[in-house]
């Protein structure tokens, strides 16, 4: 079996891949706790490599490119900031509103910029790389405004946020993997040439897609024990979650394939950029803001956003252009 046949493979059996790290990684948090929350140090190095491996097939051109072309951009933005937490915020009022705390968890799940999914997403499904990370970049800009102003709105409530907190998320999960991304390519081409670099285009996608697993993995087993010693109370915000994907998934897809009339490469990351949050950052801002309570509110989110991101994988790749 050639790489370009593996890595098609592992692309088709993602979803089921990913449900089962889910299983696994909870059993493993429930197993040995404590050899759970040792793994929390390992979530930032698999982040870089996730997006390092996917900004290596990156041209730089495509990401200046990106400016010629402002709407897809500006759609993106307007989604995953404005119309995701417009999504959250009734669902949350009607099954959270008698529980503020986690109510304020929940809408803060959904103002945090797009992670590193996006990218991640629009690389293995042959989407526009480059505007995947250009909406996480300037989402997380503006997230240093909007983030305080979006809960102040919807959660009644103002938020504290550390601006050198999101400017190292910029430099480090978005900025540094280009660079790095952009030299690794210039090298591998200048030894191997650009046949030899397609060769080895699979790999980086393969490792990438193992890092997404083992964040996933890593994230299930360390709320575990939390999950289990709080059944009743993470239902509600489960339930939040589910239907809250769901209909952000659906209907982002839609709006923006047949309303929008967006071509399939640039849709995907319009899509993800709504579906997939930073929920490491949102849970670092509920426990400053509102205290460990507020957890169990994105709780909920780190469990279905993954698998339902996965699901809708399937989906949208019926509209994906055949190639000829």
């Amino acid at each position: 079996m050639t790489l370009a046949s593996f890595d098609k493979k592992f692309k088709q059996s993602l979803p089921i891949w990913i449900i089962l790290m889910l299983f696994v990684g909870f059993g493993f948090g429930l197993w040995s706790p404590h050899a759970a929350k040792s793994l929390k140090s390992w979530i930032f190095p698999l982040s870089f490599t996730m997006i390092y491996m996917m900004c290596i097939p990156l041209r730089i051109e495509a990401i200046l490119d990106v400016f010629k072309r402002p709407r897809e951009l500006l759609i993106a933005l307007g989604m995953s900031l404005i119309f995701a937490p417009l999504f959250m915020w009734p669902l949350g009022y009607v099954f959270l509103r008698n529980e503020s705390i986690i109510f304020a968890g929940i809408i803060l799940a959904s103002l945090v910029p797009p992670g590193g999914l996006t990218a991640f997403w629009a690389g293995i499904m042959d989407a526009d790389v480059s505007l995947a990370l250009m909406v996480e970049m300037f989402a997380l800009i503006l997230s240093i405004i909007w983030i305080p102003f979006g809960m102040k709105l919807l959660g009644g409530t103002m938020v504290t946020i550390k601006f050198m907190f999101l400017v190292e998320k910029i430099l480090i999960l978005i900025i540094a993997p280009i660079i790095l991304g952009y030299l690794t390519r210039l090298l591998i081409v200048k030894y191997k040439g650009e046949r030899g670099f397609m060769e080895w285009k699979p790999v980086f996608s393969i490792i990438s897609g193992l890092a997404a697993l083992m964040i996933v993995f890593i994230a299930l087993a360390m709320k575990a024990p939390a999950i289990l010693k709080h059944p009743l109370i993470i239902v509600m915000p489960a339930v939040v979650a589910l239907l809250y994907y769901s209909i952000t998934f659906i209907f982002t897809g839609w709006a923006s394939i047949k309303v929008l009339k967006i071509k399939y490469e640039k849709a995907v990351p319009i899509v993800y950029a709504t579906g997939t949050k930073n929920l490491s950052i949102a849970m670092a801002l509920a426990i400053i803001a509102f205290g460990p309570q507020a957890i169990l509110g994105i709780i909920g989110c780190s469990i279905f956003q993954m698998p339902i991101a996965s699901l809708y994988y399937k989906r949208m790749l019926k509209y994906k252009p055949v190639e000829t």
